[in-house]
């Protein structure tokens, strides 16, 4: 089809699933929805399912044989909303299918753009914690998620494998991010985006990108600043595992002041790692907000720094909570349990309980 695969407007409780859409009978033949010429203009059809302003609608599940393979189209599900008021889609549900490829993996069925593009859109399930519930998303052109003007709360990205097979092992990266979050907007409500507990590898670029593309703006109201990643695998990605705009490392600032995506939440400095029997003793800072709590996640990688020195987060190892005092200063020190043969090189990430991530 040149238009659309699956294309909803307005529609209430649809399931889709089961299904093979941009993918023959056979599952290998490509038979992609979409255009190039509708690639060119942005169009939005060129998708294998268009979704617009619909509510309740759930692509794939957790159980057998309900998830979709999605591939070889333009965008593999795009959902936006329609120009009126109060059209944003809510309550949307997306789990358990491949996007990209098939149970193969063969490569020439990536989706030429974005495996899932959510646009404006308001309470989205993409994956999830059960069983069978997270999507596989790989081998497509562009990002592998691409999240934009989340402005409302309570998107969760959640148990997904992107760029990479279930196991974390096949280098199965997309062509962009592995997911890009960008807004116009900031949430006024809570949360916009949680990224918790996907597994984040061979991207092109960086396993999590936050930040607005416009580069003419750099304010935090012109910038996504509610985006709350939690216990990822991140590793193998091209660039950095998680990139706060503006593009590459952003030195760490003084009580934190500085603006922009996630609000340039500064990034924890670990100091030492002492690894014994069963444990790693793990010693830091972190500098941000005064009387600030903190959450510091560590992570530990075979992957050595790539050429800008900073790691990713492989094995998620665990965590702590800490406060900042007056000045925004805070020095931590705790032991974690630590598997045998887990690799180590160290890293951490930083959460204030203003959901700000670095």
């Amino acid at each position: 089809s040149g238009l659309a695969g699956i294309d909803l407007n307005m529609v209430q409780g649809a399931v889709i699933e089961g299904n093979r859409i941009g993918v023959g009978a056979d599952g290998v033949t490509p038979l992609g929805n979409g255009s190039a010429w509708m690639a060119r203009q942005d169009g939005v059809l060129d998708a294998g399912i268009f979704l617009q302003s619909s509510d309740d609608v759930r692509i794939g599940g957790g159980e057998f044989g309900q998830g979709n393979v999605i591939s070889a189209n333009g965008v593999g599900i795009r959902m936006m909303a329609a120009q009126v008021e109060h059209a944003q889609p809510k309550r949307l549900v997306i789990q358990g299918n491949v996007i990209g490829s098939n149970t193969w993996f063969r490569p020439e069925l990536g989706n030429t753009r974005h495996g899932i593009w959510l646009q404006s859109v308001f309470e989205a399930r993409v994956g999830g914690d059960g069983a069978g519930e997270g999507n596989l998303v790989v081998l497509n052109g562009g990002d592998g998620i691409r999240t934009t003007d989340a402005i409302g709360t309570d998107v969760e990205i959640r148990g997904n494998a992107i760029g990479t097979d279930a196991e974390g092992v096949l280098e199965l990266g997309n062509g962009g991010d592995g997911i890009h979050v960008t807004s116009r907007y900031h949430s006024t409500l809570g949360v916009a985006t949680t990224i918790e507990d996907n597994t984040l590898a061979f991207n092109a670029r960086n396993g999590v990108w936050i930040g607005n593309e416009d580069t003419t703006v750099n304010t935090s109201n012109y910038q996504p600043r509610d985006v709350e990643l939690r216990e990822n695998r991140i590793y193998g990605n091209g660039a950095l595992g998680i990139d706060l705009r503006p593009v590459g490392v952003s030195a760490n600032d003084a009580a934190d002041a500085d603006i922009g995506a996630n609000e340039g939440q500064n990034f924890p400095v670990l100091t030492g790692v002492t690894i014994t029997e069963g444990s790693a003793s793990i010693t830091g800072t972190i500098d941000t907000l005064p009387l600030a709590s903190v959450r510091i996640e560590v992570f530990a990688n075979r992957f050595g720094c790539p050429e800008s020195g900073y790691g990713q987060g492989e094995q998620y190892v665990g965590a702590l909570d800490v406060t900042t005092d007056g000045d925004g200063h805070a020095a931590f020190e705790a032991s974690l349990p630590f598997g045998e043969g887990w690799p180590r090189r160290f890293t951490a990430t930083a959460t204030l309980t203003l959901l700000r991530t670095l």
